[in-house]
């Protein structure tokens, strides 16, 4: 795992306005609305950083070989004429 700080710009009240919680959610709820609907902020981007973490798989290889292996009872070519001839 890869931990990486990263900056983000969202449209918040500004934390020093002193306004109940409820205000605040209903401020950035109507800016967030404005945007979707007509692509303008009434409020000023706020930059914040938040670390995020990666996952980085370590790939193994599976498969041993290349070699397939069948099974001698399986035929390969189950389509092709098996040189029985029909009664």
């Amino acid at each position: 795992m890869i931990e990486e700080k990263h900056k983000f710009v969202e449209y918040l009240v500004n934390p020093n306005i002193p306004i109940p919680n409820h205000k605040k959610i209903c401020i950035e709820l109507m800016d967030e609305i404005l945007f979707n609907s007509f692509g303008i902020h009434f409020l000023e981007p706020i930059e914040k950083e938040r670390s995020v973490v990666k996952v980085i798989p370590k790939l193994q290889s599976v498969r041993k070989t290349s070699m397939v292996v069948q099974s001698p009872h399986v035929n390969p070519h189950p389509l092709a004429p098996t040189g029985r001839q029909a009664n």
